[in-house]
């Protein structure tokens, strides 16, 4: 693609303070570009507020403003304008200073050659418009986001709705009198209404991860805000409900941080334990332990599950990796839990063998 299909009649500014130079310039490129002259920094840069240009060459030594000095002005005025400067070699120190700190794209020589000049400026434009198609990639780009995350978001709630009319019904089945076939029914029904009700929580928690804007809040509470994760979880999921759950937490000061994706955090670490669970294990334990103390926390989640094996510890945090066929989520939970880490200015680690997993995450205050 050529630049000419995204900028068909590119505007280029010339300014000197040489009648000659710019009468020059102009009757040479006329026909390439559309060419506007200016004998002055200060008109040129009343031109560049009020029309969009992609070229900006100027002279260096100039009455009232350098070359350096006008261009400096001219990244104010829009940054993606492409700056050249023409010196003298006796001159170029400026230029070379200029080029060196990113702040202007070519310097050329006087006098200049029209053939180089030239390839500059159509070098100079193909970048031009490469920025712009970047833009536009990214623009649609972002609204594609957008719209999944919307969607993403609508469905899980609608989804919510008539699944929990499913439940309801099962549970008034369940009142009559049935045959064992008919309750054998019932619980496949009900096995598979809670593997669906935690998918679409995990899509709502991926959603909401991708949503929330970071706005920290002070937590003096930091056990209450557990408990209440602990609880919410249990009512979701009849598995983690299950297993005895023990809360530790020792908090020195209070701690700053985005409260809700410590909870996804937190909820996650649960679900996934919950799935993991060892089903032949007497007793099935989770234990959670929050240390608080120099604007620092520490959130370890612990359960004595089916354990994580060696071949897979280096994957379980990339979306959609399900390790087991036992896994009943959708996969994206630990990466839910990496990506809000990560947003929370955390790390997150884990020790994990049969019988003994342990999710360590440590997070910075915020400010």
């Amino acid at each position: 693609m050529s630049y000419r299909d995204l900028i068909p009649n590119p505007k280029v500014v010339y300014v000197d303070d040489e009648k000659e130079n710019l009468n020059s310039f102009k009757a040479i490129f006329r026909n390439h570009y559309d060419i506007h002259i200016f004998d002055g920094g200060l008109e040129a840069l009343d031109f560049l507020k009020n029309n969009e240009v992609q070229i900006v060459i100027t002279d260096q030594r100039m009455p009232h403003m350098t070359g350096v000095e006008f261009l400096d002005e001219v990244r104010r005025i829009d940054k993606k304008i492409i700056t050249m400067l023409i010196t003298a070699y006796h001159d170029f120190k400026p230029a070379v200073e200029a080029i060196n700190k990113g702040e202007i794209y070519h310097y050329i020589t006087k006098p200049w050659e029209e053939d180089y000049l030239r390839i500059i400026i159509d070098r100079a434009l193909e970048k031009y418009a490469s920025s712009i198609l970047l833009e536009v990639q990214n623009s649609k780009l972002l609204k594609a986001n957008k719209e999944l995350d919307r969607f993403i978001y609508s469905a899980s709630h609608d989804l919510r709705a008539p699944l929990t009319s499913i439940v309801g019904l099962t549970r008034l089945i369940r009142e009559e009198e049935t045959s064992r076939a008919v309750a054998e029914y019932l619980d496949m029904i009900d096995s598979s209404a809670e593997k669906l009700e935690e998918a679409l929580k995990s899509f709502a928690y991926f959603s909401e991860n991708m949503r929330l804007i970071d706005r920290p809040e002070e937590l003096k509470d930091v056990e209450k805000v557990v408990k209440k994760v602990v609880a919410d979880v249990a009512e979701i999921s009849k598995d983690f409900s299950k297993i005895n759950c023990t809360i530790k937490v020792t908090q020195k000061s209070p701690f700053k941080t985005e409260v809700n994706r410590f909870r996804i955090v937190l909820s996650h670490l649960l679900f996934n334990a919950a799935n993991f669970q060892n089903y032949d294990a007497k007793e099935k334990s989770v234990h959670v332990d929050v240390k608080v103390s120099q604007a620092k926390m520490i959130l370890e989640v612990k359960d004595n599950g089916i354990g994580i094996p060696k071949g897979i510890k280096d994957r379980v945090f990339e979306m959609f990796f399900r390790g087991s066929a036992q896994s009943r989520g959708t996969g994206i939970g630990l990466y839910i839990v990496k990506d809000a880490v990560s947003k929370l200015r955390g790390d997150i680690f884990f020790e994990s063998e049969l019988g003994n997993t342990r999710f360590t995450v440590v997070l910075n205050e915020m400010n």
